[in-house]
């Protein structure tokens, strides 16, 4: 190969790796919103308190939501990116389990459980570009409200409610499908794990202020259809 064919051929390859650069990118975020759907799997320990003031077998569980998703993603290279998935905070509902079944909803509260993900993209089936997802949500809820059937029911004048916050694993499946322009729907399933300790602390006459605790696993399964653009 002579000198001219040489420099020929790095110029060819220096343009192929700069093209590649810049394809690389051209779209190095995504933002995507639209419906998510909660399915709860809820597992809850009975609601205890001091001895002699809560009956055995009274539980609780939450009632199914959705809300607006919200993605934010940075792609780090053609395979690997990381993502925050948060959303608009539902207002969750709780519901009386087991011997407290009757009761029905008797409390709620503003869910919040953002998530950071790291996700790798496999070879694009037709235009679909199938992902996988792992990361860690932080779950915490506000404006937490007990109902005044709960109260009444164990002979209270008021009550108060808090719900611990916690960390948990997410794991995602999802599909990305390109559209022109930079835009692209992004379709999932994710599950996360939420385990808390929800407090209630009711005032009794006679009695003062009486607490008790249950703990709650509730693992939701998260659908999702966003909708956004790539820059």
């Amino acid at each position: 190969m002579n000198r001219q064919n040489t420099i020929l051929l790095a110029l060819s390859l220096a343009s192929a790796t700069l093209a590649g650069t810049a394809h690389a990118q051209a779209h190095r975020y995504t933002l995507t919103a639209g419906p998510a759907h909660a399915a709860f799997n809820v597992s809850s320990s009975d609601l205890s308190g001091p001895p002699g003031t809560t009956p055995p077998g009274a539980r609780m569980s939450v009632d199914d939501l959705s809300t607006l998703g919200i993605e934010a993603t940075l792609h780090l290279t053609d395979r690997w990116s990381a993502s925050l998935a948060f959303g608009a905070p539902p207002k969750a509902h709780f519901r009386g389990e087991g011997i407290a079944a009757p009761l029905g909803r008797i409390g709620s509260a503003r869910a919040w459980f953002p998530a950071v993900l790291a996700s790798y993209r496999f070879d694009a089936m037709g235009p679909v570009q199938p992902y996988v997802a792992a990361g860690v949500n932080y779950t915490f809820y506000t404006n937490v409200q007990v109902g005044d059937n709960y109260t009444a029911a164990f002979g209270g004048t008021a009550s108060t409610g808090k719900v611990k916050a916690s960390f948990g694993p997410v794991v995602k499946l999802g599909a990305l499908l390109p559209l022109s322009d930079g835009w692209v729907v992004n379709a999932g399933w994710a599950r996360y794990g939420i385990r808390s300790k929800a407090t209630v602390t009711t005032q009794t006459p006679g009695f003062g202020p009486i607490a008790r605790q249950a703990t709650v696993k509730v693992d939701p399964d998260v659908f999702s259809l966003l909708i956004g653009r790539s820059f």
